[in-house]
């Protein structure tokens, strides 16, 4: 890529001499502040392209996910860029009845990018794409950031309350209305934008052994015991076990301990009403009474333990198993990225030639009518189409011969592509893929 070619250029000087050194002066002054030029001149504009064809990449995605194809992401590890400067064809001519000269050349800049490509492949990449979300990852909303995007489309359900999980899927044809699970959604959002409610880590205590005989206690013991980051409890003659664990919890203020939005939500999500308190768990960590004990005996095979609650966040009484009442515990159901993106493709619109031919996947409603899935995700994301390329769209792709894109002033979706593309590279964090490298130096 040459940056700028200078025309030729002529010096009048008083002599041929003088005027080469000149040149060589104004050259090695140019190559000096080529360094600096490169960055001013570079820096930004590989930083806007990379970050708008990395959103073009996921929106890309996300539209082939709409018509039930593979997801395919290509990173971008490295830009090595190697700027040059030249010069030739320096000439010089000597008029002796004037006493000056000419000089004439070329002075060329180029700067040479290499790119290199890593296709995104294998079993981390696969593990990225299918691990469900941790709850965990709502504490790393900063503070007064937008929870509510990853509530409509990181989670599938709360304490039951279901938000169209047939939805996840690439083609899924079965229509589910999700306006209850938006009502709890606003409701929590309401709470939280006037403090009345906030997110916090919290320490709890769970016992992980019996009591222990206490002339086992032995320095040895409680060394081997402060390493594991378990905590001795001596009560009299009795000894217990335990060990610190940080969960998740839903703090209320004192004065909304009892407002009709907070009752409001305790009702809708089943929780005991008055805690000052609520733990926030992921699904698979609730625990689950698989048979019970007239079941078990009746089958005669042994009941499958079932482990106890935590307690001590809302001060509530344990529920064992799981029950019509969930007490302190509010249970999320997180999707994995894919179950994420396949959920917003749901926001495609799809051109009627392609709904015609069958090319996209249509849904019914459970009665059997036929139905849009736009509503699923009003509010939250919509990428548009048309045939011809939208200039004044920021975000934009071609696909099956249309182009789908952002509209200009729809901040939402565009708010929700970035934390999707945050959540894609923190599951990919850790990750370590062996894929091909493939480097394409551009002359």
């Amino acid at each position: 890529m040459v940056m700028r070619a200078l025309p030729a250029f002529r010096f009048a000087t008083c002599s041929r001499y003088v005027g080469r050194w000149l040149v060589t002066v104004v050259i090695s002054m140019l190559s000096g502040c080529l360094g600096p030029a490169a960055i001013r001149g570079t820096r930004l504009h590989y930083n806007q392209a990379y970050e708008r064809t990395a959103d073009q990449e996921l929106l890309l995605n996300i539209v082939r996910m709409r018509y039930a194809d593979s997801p395919v992401f290509i990173d971008l590890p490295a830009i090595t860029s190697q700027f040059e400067a030249a010069s030739n064809g320096i000439s010089g001519t000597n008029d002796i009845s004037s006493g000056f000269g000419y000089l004439s050349g070329n002075f060329h800049m180029r700067d040479a990018p290499t790119l290199s490509y890593a296709p995104r492949s294998g079993r981390e990449y696969a593990k990225t794409l299918i691990t469900p979300l941790k709850a965990e990852t709502l504490i790393n909303t900063s503070p007064g950031g937008n929870t509510r995007n990853l509530f409509l489309a990181a989670v599938d359900s709360i304490n039951g309350i279901r938000n169209a999980p047939l939805a996840t899927s690439p083609n899924g044809c079965v229509m589910e209305d999700n306006q209850t699970y938006r009502f709890v959604v606003d409701l929590i959002m309401n709470l939280q934008a006037r403090g009345a409610i906030e997110l916090r880590v919290a320490n709890e205590e769970q016992f992980v052994k019996g009591e222990v005989p206490p002339n086992s206690v032995t320095p040895q013991f409680l060394f081997d015991s402060l390493e594991k980051n378990y905590v001795v409890q001596v009560a009299g003659n009795s000894v217990r076990i335990a060990k610190a664990n940080a969960v998740l919890a839903v703090v209320v203020i004192p004065e909304e301990i009892d407002s009709p939005e907070m009752r409001n939500l305790c009702e809708i999500l089943q929780l005991t009403p008055g805690l000052k308190a609520y733990r926030v768990v992921s699904q698979e960590h609730d625990p689950v009474a698989l048979n019970t004990p007239d079941s078990a005996a009746s089958a005669g095979t042994e009941l499958l333990p079932t482990p106890k609650p935590v307690r001590g966040i809302g001060d509530a009484e344990p529920t064992p198993g799981r029950s019509s009442r969930r007490g302190d515990t509010i249970s999320l159901n997180m999707r994995s990225l894919y179950q994420v993106m396949a959920f917003l493709s749901k926001g495609v619109v799809v051109p009627p030639l392609h709904t015609k031919r069958g090319i996209a996947q249509t849904c019914c409603t459970p009665e059997g009518h036929q139905d849009d899935w736009i509503r699923l995700t009003k509010g939250l994301f919509q990428v548009r189409v048309q045939k011809f390329r939208p200039w004044h769209a920021e975000v934009a792709v071609p696909y099956r011969d249309h182009w789908f894109y952002l509209a200009p002033d729809d901040i939402q979706s565009r708010s929700v592509l970035a934390h999707l593309h945050l959540a894609l590279e923190h599951q990919a964090a850790d990750a370590k893929t062996a894929a091909p490298v493939l480097t394409l130096p551009i002359r």
